[in-house]
């Protein structure tokens, strides 16, 4: 089986390795979703980290829709997502 792609994105304190989203498997997606929400919470995040985190993880959320799971339950998993208007519960 081939290694999926890996994209590094490189800050000053670390660096955070990124699975491509169309070889994201369960744990790469857990992954992704535990750095996204570390980076939303942070006093500043990186917007340019936050972008990559949100298409890394856009899979895995389109399949909890698809999968009938509960907007208020998307968003306690997926904190950013109450920062965007017109998403609501």
């Amino acid at each position: 089986m081939p290694q999926p792609k890996r994209l590094k994105l490189d800050t000053p304190k670390r660096s955070y390795a990124v699975v491509d989203v169309d070889a994201e498997d369960d744990v790469s997606a857990e992954r992704n979703k535990e750095l996204l929400k570390k980076e939303v919470a942070k006093s500043k995040p990186k917007q340019d980290i936050l972008r990559e985190l949100i298409k890394r993880t856009f899979k895995t959320r389109r399949e909890l829709v698809n999968n009938g799971m509960q907007p208020e339950e998307i968003i306690m998993e997926y904190p950013h997502l109450k920062r965007i208007k017109g998403v609501s519960c």
